[in-house]
Formats: C-alpha cells, sequence, structure tokens
C-alpha cells in the first residue's frame, strides 16, 4: 500500500485479520446496511480465521475463482524481466498485471496506476503493453500516480541508497521503468488534488486508499469513467490488510461488478465492471449516505 494522499492511514499496530473482524462488528452493529452487505460483514468476521489459521481464508476466498484457465496463463508469465524493480508486490501481483495488459487491453480507455511506490507495478503494465499485439497507440497510455518521495520504510527496499526522508524519488522511477518510458506517464503529488480528465479508463490498478476519503476520490474520479462491459477493477490490499470500506462498498454495488480472479497472493482481487454504476454512487460518498440512514432512523423512533 502507498501513500499517494495526505490524510489520515490505516493503523498497522494490529494485525490484519483482527482489524478487519473489530471494524466489521462495529459496522455491523452501527448501520442499518441492506441485508446483503450486513450478511457479507457478518460472514467476514465469522471465517477470519484465528493467528494459526490464516489458509483456511485464503482458501476460502479462492473458491470464488471463475477463470482457472486465465489463471493458469498468467501464473505461467515469465518473472525475470518484471522483479528488476524493488516494490511490495509479489511475483504473482506482477505476473498478472502484465498478463491483463498483454491480454485483455484493447485501447478501449486507458491504464492507471494508482500508487506507483518505485514502479514495479507500472514496470510490469507496461511490459504487458509493450507485448500487446492488438493495441497499436500505446505511447502514454499508462498513467502512474505516487508522491515519489522518500520515506523511512523505503530503505528495506533501496540497500544502499543514500537518501534522506522527503527527498524526491521520482528519478529512481524513471530509471526502474526506463526500458518502457514510452508507454508511462508519472504524476508526482498528492493524487486527492489532481482529478482525472474524465477519458476512459480500461485498467484501473488501485494501492493506496488507505481511508474512507482515498476510496470516495476513487469512485468519483475514476469508477465514474470506467467503461461497462469492459474495464478492469483490481484492488490491491482488498485481502490482506485493513481496508474494510473496499469491502463495504464492493459488496453494496455487487451489482455492478463480476469477480474474475482468485486472490492473487499477497491480496490482489479483480472485478470487470459489468454494469452501470448508479448515480448515488458518484454524489454522496457510501460511508455518509449510510450514516445518514442512522440519524434519519433514529429521529423516526424517537
Amino acid at each position: 500500500m502507498i501513500q499517494t494522499h495526505r490524510g489520515p492511514s490505516a493503523q498497522y499496530n494490529e494485525t490484519w485479520y483482527l482489524r478487519i473482524r473489530r471494524e466489521c462488528e462495529l459496522w455491523a452493529r452501527r448501520i442499518p446496511l441492506s441485508s446483503d452487505v450486513r450478511k457479507f460483514l457478518r460472514r467476514l468476521a465469522n471465517l477470519l480465521p484465528e493467528p494459526t489459521d490464516i489458509p483456511d481464508y485464503v482458501a476460502w476466498f479462492e473458491q470464488h475463482e471463475l477463470i482457472a484457465n486465465a489463471g493458469k496463463r498468467w501464473k505461467s508469465v515469465p518473472l525475470a524481466p518484471l522483479e528488476s524493480v524493488p516494490g511490495m508486490l509479489t511475483r504473482a501481483e506482477r505476473q498478472f498485471l502484465y498478463f491483463a495488459a498483454r491480454e485483455f487491453y484493447s485501447g478501449s480507455g486507458e491504464i492507471v496506476d494508482a500508487g506507483a511506490f518505485l514502479g514495479a507495478s507500472a514496470l510490469a503494465l507496461a511490459a504487458g503493453l509493450h507485448d500487446n499485439r492488438t493495441v497499436r497507440h500505446k505511447a502514454n497510455r499508462i498513467s502512474s500516480y505516487d508522491f515519489f518521495e522518500f520515506a523511512d520504510f523505503y530503505r528495506s527496499y533501496l540497500p544502499g541508497h543514500q537518501l534522506k526522508v522527503g527527498e524526491d524519488t521520482l528519478a529512481l522511477f524513471h530509471e526502474f521503468t526506463k526500458k518502457f518510458s514510452a508507454y508511462i506517464t508519472a504524476i508526482k503529488g498528492d493524487i486527492c488534488q489532481q482529478p482525472w480528465p474524465r477519458r476512459n479508463i480500461e485498467i484501473l490498478f488501485v494501492d493506496f486508499t488507505q481511508c474512507w476519503q482515498h476510496h470516495e476520490f476513487v469512485v468519483r474520479n475514476f469508477y465514474a469513467n470506467l467503461i461497462p462491459g469492459r474495464s478492469l477493477l483490481i484492488h490491491q490490499d482488498y485481502v490482506y490488510t485493513v481496508c474494510y470500506w473496499l469491502h463495504i462498498f464492493m459488496e453494496y454495488y455487487k451489482d455492478s461488478f463480476d469477480l474474475i480472479s482468485p486472490l492473487i497472493l499477497n491480496g490482489t482481487a479483480t472485478w470487470l465492471y459489468a454494469r452501470q454504476l448508479p448515480i448515488e454512487a458518484f454524489r454522496t460518498p457510501l460511508n455518509e449516505r449510510l450514516s445518514s440512514r442512522t440519524s434519519s432512523r433514529s429521529l423516526i423512533g424517537a
């Protein structure tokens, strides 16, 4: 998970499954969610494993795999060219991004890389685009967002680099992705201060949603430009960390999305944006709408 926005971030002083379990229980008690969402939260809270039982949750999630043959194909992608960039993405995640850009991408929209870090996701997407035989116009089709500023946790990924906290890392990003630089536009700064220019998005890779505000920005600026029946939505951290707002949103609007991947080891999940989201999804943030329902029902019952 990469921070691309100045704002509140998730707390990591607890293990991820305990945090999700607590948040799910709190939401289930406090907010009059729809029955489908409530059932999902209760199911998630009940099924999340104890610390000694993590593989059971992985198996539970993997039962949703719908495209087994595609899974076998992207897992066979050669790793060597994709591992040259240090980063937090696993081998499987890099393989999947490459496969999506090579096999799925048609050029009907742009590719958004929201949370680029040092360029691992950008390189995987760009390498796949390079090998895509059906798309002719490939220049600058990938937009990669990040602060591109050195932070303490970078040190383990950049041994030997004597950068200071806050120093620019954009040059490193360019160095790591230079082989495919013609396909990538790097956008430095707070992503939430840089609205998307209303172009269609065919592949949306998101790796920065550390709070509700981040996700609502993604919904208004990026989801609004997805192509129904065509766009691929890829959420890193959907399973592994504490981003419970993703679970709530995706279940609340499940009729608009078709899950097309299993857990891609490290926590990534992928959907086809199958049907247009209702206009309400882009007007009022979901957490505010659900909270306002709580207030209204309280007043009515008073």
